[in-house]
């Protein structure tokens, strides 16, 4: 399985736009919630998929821009899964869930972005909603130093278990 780490820090122009859409959200999730803050930060992340290179002695030392150009090679045809794990919102990691990922980027030939967002108590709502809209700017608008080319959001996948699954049925 390729397992590839990156973190996401947004410009100033994604981060203006992501926290006027989560104002707009929790607007919608009516009274009571006017005084949280939108607080963005860096967020982990994990490029994942399976692997179809074989993996040997040449491939030890490679840098993530390589790995991600032997991921991109084996899934470039295939769907990008943007997935967010479960754990109640108080647990959890990309790495926790890399069996079930493996499994999917196998079964769809594609890649998958799982999402480290920030975890409570530590960490309140909306910061794993931020993290969430986050990860997927940063698919579909990636700076010029990230290791993949723009995603076309008809080729994103939105993917999760439990509480990841809960990160994706917030209104819009």
């Amino acid at each position: 399985m390729w397992a590839i780490n990156v973190t996401i820090t947004p410009g100033t122009k994604d981060a203006l736009l992501i926290e006027s859409e989560i104002g707009k959200t929790i607007e919608l999730l009516g009274p009571g919630l006017d005084g949280l803050e939108i607080l963005i930060e860096p967020v982990m992340a994990e490029w994942q998929g399976a692997q179809k290179v074989l993996y040997d002695k040449r491939h030890w030392r490679l840098s993530p821009e390589a790995e991600y150009k032997l991921l991109v090679d084996d899934t470039k045809d295939g769907p990008v899964i943007l997935y967010f794990h479960g754990g109640a919102y108080i647990v959890g990691a990309p790495d926790t869930t890399r069996l079930v990922t493996l499994k999917l980027a196998e079964e769809c030939k594609g890649r998958v972005f799982s999402v480290g967002y920030r975890l409570a108590p530590q960490h309140q709502f909306p910061a794993a909603l931020i993290d969430a809209m986050v990860a997927y700017q940063y698919l579909i608008k990636p700076p010029p130093d990230a290791l993949h080319q723009a995603v076309d959001p008809s080729k994103i996948i939105l993917a999760g278990d439990s509480a990841g699954v809960h990160q994706m049925s917030h209104p819009r």
